[in-house]
């Protein structure tokens, strides 16, 4: 990095000092048996040491700085701008209860898994009942996608109960409710799971195999590029339906 003239004239004008001060001090004079010269000198090669050090400065460390400073910044301004607004290690740690519990508009897609049922069925079931619109997207029993799943070792008799149980909570919450509940079966390729309610939304990453592992999850601020994306993607599976 150039330095500019001001910081050269500041580094020429020290250096200069230093040496003035440094050549007086040889000078063999005391004053109240302080060495004059002695004093002279040292503070002289201070001078030069701390314009040596700000020529360093200015001329290297200062580049890296501000190399590192910017890439910084400009990493986070565009995490921040993408829209996500919380990362977690492990999915199955996000507690959707107190969200679930005030919900008026609530999506999910997950492939097969029933566990958002088994753990806020009864939920669900309140908001639909209270007037809540509730949109449930699972791979269809015949999708091509599940079949292909089945074909690379996923466990059939599990797949079978938890569409059992699917079903059984799509006849439940349609008998006689206030809301709307929705249960699209869909023939897609899901590449994540998602629950949004109301105005926020979580995205899951999913594992390519059939082996099980924590999973991570990203929390998408609303109205952000992320979130349109994800909320156009969702609301185009009806047309897979």
């Amino acid at each position: 990095m150039k330095m500019n003239l001001e910081a050269w004239v500041v580094m020429l004008i020290m250096l200069i000092c230093g040496a003035l001060l440094i050549l007086v001090g040889q000078a063999d004079f005391q004053f109240l048996k302080i060495d004059i010269g002695s004093v002279l000198a040292n503070v002289g090669a201070y001078v030069i040491f701390v314009g040596a050090l700000n020529w360093i400065f200015e001329y290297y460390a200062k580049k890296t700085l501000i190399a590192e400073i910017s890439n910084t910044t400009v990493g986070l301004s565009e995490i921040i701008q993408s829209g996500i607004e919380r990362y977690y290690h492990n999915s199955k740690k996000i507690d959707f209860e107190d969200s679930l519990r005030h919900a008026n508009d609530v999506s999910i897609l997950f492939s097969y898994s029933p566990r958002f049922i088994d753990d806020y069925g009864s939920i669900l079931l309140g908001r639909i009942e209270d007037g809540a619109s509730v949109t449930l997207n699972f791979l269809g029993r015949d999708s091509n996608t599940l079949l292909l799943m089945l074909k690379l070792g996923w466990d059939e008799d599990s797949v079978n109960a938890a569409f059992t149980k699917i079903e059984r909570f799509k006849s439940t919450a349609s008998d006689g409710v206030k809301g709307s509940c929705v249960v699209n079966f869909v023939d897609a390729i899901p590449r994540y799971s998602l629950v949004k309610i109301d105005k926020e939304m979580y995205v899951i990453f999913s594992t390519c195999g059939n082996h099980r592992q924590e999973v991570p999850a990203l929390k998408i601020k609303f109205g952000s590029p992320m979130w349109s994306f994800f909320d156009s993607d969702i609301r185009g599976l009806a047309a897979h339906a």
